[in-house]
């Protein structure tokens, strides 16, 4: 655990904790990632992406488009952020962020 010390105006020592600022930097990063990958889940429910897939297995991005009846150029963009996501996510789990 690294402190550093410093004084304020009043000579008062002000001190700042490296391990509690990274634990707490480390939980809010966690904390918005669960909430990002919820708002995306959520999405994807929504357009029935994740059933229409289950139900007629892999499909390319055209294909699922006409599937849930929607743009695919809308559908290219929340795959990426899904994608980008889930490796936030897997980087979450995988360092052990909290």
């Amino acid at each position: 655990m690294t402190e550093s010390g410093n004084k304020d105006k009043n000579n008062t020592n002000i001190s700042f904790d490296e391990s509690k600022s990274k634990s707490s930097s480390e939980k809010v990063f966690g904390d918005v990632s669960r909430a990002y990958t919820t708002i995306m889940c959520r999405i994807g429910d929504k357009l029935n992406l994740f059933k229409k897939l289950e139900s007629n297995g892999p499909a390319s991005s055209m294909e699922l488009a006409k599937l849930a009846d929607i743009d695919e150029r809308y559908l290219i963009l929340f795959a990426n952020d899904y994608r980008i996501l889930i490796s936030i996510f897997l980087s979450v789990n995988m360092y052990g962020l909290k």
